[in-house]
């Protein structure tokens, strides 16, 4: 199992995350980030929030900030994009990439056929507007590749993401552990080892699921054997 950073990412000065929504970037990268070097400049940013209830957005960011506590040179950022509104920001949504293409030397964001409705525009943008060898896809609740078909996997502590995800207490009624304990048997499947572990995909269509898959819906569950 390919449980070593490339050395793009090791290379890296300036590297950013994309996450859609709060939580994204703990289901996807926590490992990551608690891997990277500290000398590295880590920036998180958040795509959406809501508009309609600031409360919910100070929550829910405050939730992402105690979820990485202690992660040195990391930072965030605000987009301020209306969750579930992103359709109609596409323009908007290009101007920030732009932008933010020439502050970063790798961009990690969600896969092109990840189904999450807020995702598509995210990722198809970033698509569009990233150069290919500066872009790298990870998983968040769509397995939108399987582990085996990743370029690099990183493994940690299972208890320390499980507390991780526990921070996102606004999203209790969405069972987001049941994506990291998916990829926890994918990588037992693959390894015979009891990790946590998340996938990476440099940018390359041709490896992405033709089906995705669900890791937080009971309907899909019948498919892991197939996976």
């Amino acid at each position: 199992m390919k449980n070593l950073l490339p050395t793009e990412v090791l290379r890296c000065k300036n590297l950013t995350i994309i996450a859609p929504h709060n939580d994204d970037e703990v289901l996807g990268c926590f490992h990551l980030l608690k891997k990277l070097p500290s000398g590295m400049n880590k920036k998180v940013v958040l795509v959406t929030c809501h508009k309609n209830d600031h409360i919910l957005t100070n929550t829910r960011r405050l939730e992402t900030v105690n979820a990485l506590e202690g992660i040195e040179n990391l930072n965030f950022v605000y987009w301020n994009f209306s969750d579930g509104n992103l359709k109609s920001e596409i323009a908007d949504l290009r101007i920030h990439f732009r932008e933010l293409v020439t502050e970063s030397d790798l961009i990690i964001c969600p896969a092109i056929n990840d189904l999450t409705e807020d995702h598509i525009p995210i990722s198809l943008t970033a698509f569009n507007e990233v150069p290919s060898n500066r872009l790298i896809w990870y998983r968040s609740t769509w397995f939108t590749f399987k582990m085996r078909e990743a370029d690099f996997i990183v493994t940690g502590n299972l208890r320390e993401k499980i507390f991780a995800i526990r921070k996102f207490k606004s999203q209790k009624h969405i069972k987001l552990k049941r994506a990291l304990w998916l990829s926890f048997f994918e990588c037992f499947l693959m390894s015979f080892r009891f990790k946590s572990a998340e996938a990476f995909l440099f940018a390359n269509e041709t490896r992405l699921a033709s089906l995705p898959l669900n890791s937080i819906s009971l309907r899909h569950l019948y498919r892991v054997f197939y996976w």
